[in-house]
This record gives structure tokens, C-alpha cells and sequence, in this order.
């Protein structure tokens, strides 16, 4: 956090810093937003020497999640207007301020946030009424979610995807396969899994793209197997995991999306959450320059 003596420093480059103390110029409107003075709230009283403790043991931040959920943090930036009970709005800037802030404090934490967006909007940018206001009710009870798309074997090459849904009766459905690097998978809510589609019969528009994107509640699934951390060195707090799906039955209400449309909603999805990450990076370096700053003052 800066002093006094680097006030002046700040002020001539226009460098956010994010502290109720000592607050710089640039980051006066930044805590105009209460759910961004929150946040910085709890990790002053966590204190740096704590965070690098966590750090070095890999350990889960169970405490941050649950003040997260007490003060409805991810649901406020999060929350679509439309579905929220909460009287919330989904705003651009507001969100990336809080990628900047968070990432600013702990990149660590910030990826539970970045994950769950990433597995609430694939929901939302689908179909299926219901789920959407399955997701953000989740959202508003602090639940985190998970973005259940890439696989060991393919990394980004979704086309390459051999998690497979079948037919398993008249509106019914059975998945299979594995998924690889993916966040909060110790925690979430819901996963939203990008699988391909397999058996019956299909048309031809429909063999071009043979995707579906479904909901997984792991909690309630008893397919759901295997779960195991990923070490990691960007985010060793956080948690980067693969798991195991063995027949998980689940009826067509669990279809996120179908076909063209599940493809559209992936892709959207890590359009605009590539988009946000950029924010993250800048409050990484915003705190590593105003630690540099601190040290040639010293």
C-alpha cells in the first residue's frame, strides 16, 4: 500500500492504488462502489503476511469466499438486471473495475471470480430460461460456478472434444469424459460442460456442429468423479482442477444449449472473458509498479 511520501510520485504518473488509507488520485472513483471498498476491507485485515503463508501452502480461500457471499460481492457485478431478485445490473465498466481491483490484491482470489463469470454467461448466453435464473439465484446465494470446456489431451481445440452426451431414453441424457484446468471444480454450483453429441439420429446441419453445452451440479451427481487439484504457480491458492464424468444421467431440463447454439454460446463466453482478464493484468501490474515505486523511496 503507498505512503505519504509516494503520493506525489502517484500523482505525476496517474497510478491507481487501492487502499482505504492512503487512496491515490486514480482510484477515487474506483471506491465510490461499495462492493470494491469491501473487498479491499477484508484483505487489509487479511494482511500481506497471510496472503504469501496461503500462497506457499496452496491453501483454498474458504475464508474469502464466505465474507464474498455474506456481502453478495460476485452477485453484484454479475447479475444480470433480467434475472436478478436483488435489484442488480450487469454493468461493464463496474465488472472490470473489480477484475482490476481484485487482481490488484490477489490474483488468486480474482480467478474464482473470472471462472465464475465464466461459467454463469455460458449459461446465460444458452438458451434455457429456467437454468438462467437457476445460475443467478446460485449467484446471489455466493455460490461460485465453473466453465467446464477444455480437455488434457486437446487444450483450446474444442473440435477435438471427446466428452460425449448421448440419448438415454425420450428426453433424457448420459455424458461421459473427462475435463482438464478447470477452476473453482472443488466448488462450484454448477458447471456448465461443453460435451459432443453423440447417437440417434441427427440432420445434417446438425452433424456440421454436433455440440450441446449442459448444466452439472457436481453436488448432486454421483458421476462426477475423480476430482483432483492441479499445481499451478500464477494461482497456487486458487484451485485448478480435472475430474471424471461417469454416466451422469440428467433429463433435457439440464441442456444449457444445442447444437449451433451451445457453439455460440462457448465461444461468447471466452471472447468476453479473455476480454476481461486484460483488466486483471493491468491491476497486476498497477501493483507491481507501486511496489517498485515504494522501494526506490526507501
Amino acid at each position: 500500500m503507498p505512503s505519504d511520501t509516494n503520493l506525489s510520485w502517484l500523482k505525476l504518473i496517474g497510478l491507481a492504488t487501492f487502499s482505504t488509507a492512503v487512496p491515490s488520485p486514480a482510484s477515487s472513483e474506483y471506491l465510490k462502489d461499495p462492493a470494491i471498498l469491501k473487498l479491499i476491507e477484508f484483505f487489509e485485515a487479511k494482511g500481506l503476511a497471510s496472503l504469501k503463508t496461503e500462497d506457499r501452502q496452496e491453501k483454498w480461500y474458504d475464508d474469502w469466499l464466505a465474507y464474498q457471499a455474506e456481502h453478495q460481492i460476485y452477485a453484484s457485478v454479475l447479475s444480470p438486471k433480467e434475472y436478478s431478485t436483488r435489484d442488480r445490473q450487469f454493468d461493464l465498466l463496474k465488472y472490470v473495475r473489480m477484475m482490476e481491483v481484485l487482481s490488484y490484491l490477489s490474483p488468486s482470489h480474482a480467478y474464482s471470480l473470472q471462472v465464475t463469470f465464466l461459467g454463469v454467461f455460458s449459461i446465460l448466453m444458452g438458451t434455457n430460461e429456467p437454468l438462467k435464473k437457476e445460475a443467478v439465484a446460485e449467484l446471489e446465494k455466493g455460490g461460485l460456478f465453473a466453465f467446464g470446456v477444455s480437455e488434457k489431451e486437446h487444450g483450446s481445440d474444442l473440435f477435438g472434444n471427446e466428452f460425449t452426451v448421448r440419448p438415454d431414453g425420450p428426453g433424457r441424457f448420459v455424458g461421459n469424459g473427462s475435463k482438464y484446468y478447470i477452476g473453482n471444480a472443488n466448488c462450484a454450483s454448477m458447471i456448465s460442460v461443453l460435451a459432443r453429441k453423440e447417437g440417434g439420429e441427427m440432420s445434417a446441419r446438425e452433424a456440421r456442429s454436433p455440440f450441446v453445452v449442459f448444466a452439472l451440479r457436481p453436488s448432486r451427481s454421483s458421476g462426477f468423479t475423480n476430482l483432483r487439484k492441479i499445481h499451478t504457480l500464477g494461482v497456487r491458492a486458487g484451485y485448478v482442477g480435472s475430474f471424471d464424468v461417469k454416466d451422469h444421467h440428467f433429463p433435457e431440463t439440464d441442456l444449457v444449449a444445442d447444437g449451433r447454439a451451445a457453439w455460440d454460446a462457448v465461444m461468447g463466453t471466452v471472447t468476453l472473458g479473455k476480454f476481461f482478464l486484460g483488466f486483471g493484468s493491468i491491476g497486476v501490474c498497477e501493483h507491481a509498479l507501486a511496489e517498485t515505486l515504494s522501494h526506490i523511496k526507501e
